[in-house]
């Protein structure tokens, strides 16, 4: 097994979404191409050309899990700070 963060190239997105297809068959939301670049790729707080999306490949190299931080600003006591 390898734990990897993702990047949008070659047959990554797919694999991905076919992931998404097979664990989440009643979220189509989350086979939205626009939703997901703007959600993990578009995202003003993420670092250039990161995402926060971790992968985890079986020995085969298909996706056996996922993890999505998806970044925002948040209010603690009238500070602003990052959140996941």
């Amino acid at each position: 097994m390898e734990l990897l963060r993702y990047e949008d190239i070659g047959p990554n997105r797919e694999k991905l979404f076919r992931f998404y297809e097979e664990v989440y068959p009643n979220s189509p939301w989350l086979l939205d191409h626009s939703r997901f670049s703007w959600q993990s790729q578009q995202n003003p707080h993420l670092a250039p050309a990161k995402t926060e999306i971790w992968l985890l490949f079986d020995d085969s190299g298909e996706i056996i899990g996922q993890n999505i931080y998806i970044l925002y600003e948040m209010s603690i006591g009238g500070e602003i700070t990052p959140g996941y």
